[in-house]
């Protein structure tokens, strides 16, 4: 149910790739990516549905250099290949997974051998140890929680709460607060004391990053130590791979300690 990796390298967090395998080549390539030298990609869930090469992004699963966390679509693929049920199928299809019944039937059988092996065991969160030893939480949607550790030891339970994993891989609610509200002179959302402890502050952990909310060029978004990644890149907007100690470095503000908005 939760991970945990440390980086030697680069830590590269990757927004919702949907599919879009080429354009992540590309921007590995721009970024130099070197796994030999400790980079390490880490993705926050959503690797297929709606893009033209949901297969090779699958197949990235088996690379050593690539970690992921589960996303709400990897959730849906799950419960329609593994779970045998024809309305979970008809919903997976319905939010972009009708691309696996246009594979081959070898190709299929892969997917179901992924979801086997790779994708039913994916964590609902990952702590993350940088090289510049920052310690960085990933969920896909959003951490419940206002204090990393009460995340973990829900995580941690033989059991843990069906409705807080449901809440992990599709709550927008607190995403959706803070973009409406009001900006300041320096672009910092106007929260109450209160406020600011209930939205933008995950207490115990540097920096929490997210997708599932896609942000149509806006992202990364994020204010206080919370930061959004998905960019829409289905949609045609570049896919954001954010090296996690270059950000913040550049941006003290996102720091644990500080509130800011930035996107």
């Amino acid at each position: 149910m939760l991970s945990y990796l440390h980086v030697t390298g680069r830590t590269l967090i990757m927004g919702d790739l949907h599919g879009c395998y080429q354009q992540l080549l590309t921007r590995l390539s721009r970024l130099d990516f070197a796994p030999e030298q400790g980079d390490r990609l880490i993705a926050l869930g959503d690797l297929t549905d709606r893009g033209a090469d949901n297969l090779a992004c699958l197949r990235l699963l088996r690379q050593p250099w690539f970690h992921s966390i589960r996303g709400n679509h990897e959730q849906l693929m799950l419960l329609a290949l593994l779970g045998g049920s024809r309305h979970a199928r008809q919903l997976w299809f319905s939010n972009g997974g009708c691309w696996y019944e246009q594979l081959a039937e070898i190709e299929q059988a892969e997917v179901m051998a992924l979801c086997q092996e790779r994708i039913q065991h994916l964590s609902y969160a990952m702590e993350i140890t940088s090289r510049d030893r920052h310690r960085i939480g990933l969920v896909h949607a959003d951490p419940v929680f206002n204090q990393w550790q009460q995340l973990v030891e829900c995580l941690r339970a033989p059991s843990p709460d069906p409705a807080i994993l449901e809440q992990l891989l599709w709550q927008r609610e607190r995403l959706n607060q803070l973009r409406q509200l009001p900006r300041g002179p320096h672009h910092t959302p106007c929260l109450s004391k209160t406020d600011h402890f209930d939205l933008d502050r995950i207490a115990g952990i540097d920096l929490v990053c997210m997708g599932h909310t896609p942000l149509s060029g806006e992202a990364p978004w994020g204010t206080g130590n919370m930061l959004w990644l998905d960019n829409g890149t289905c949609a045609g907007f570049e896919l954001v791979l954010l090296d996690a100690d270059d950000w913040l470095k550049h941006h003290p503000q996102s720091s644990a300690t500080n509130t800011h908005a930035y996107g």
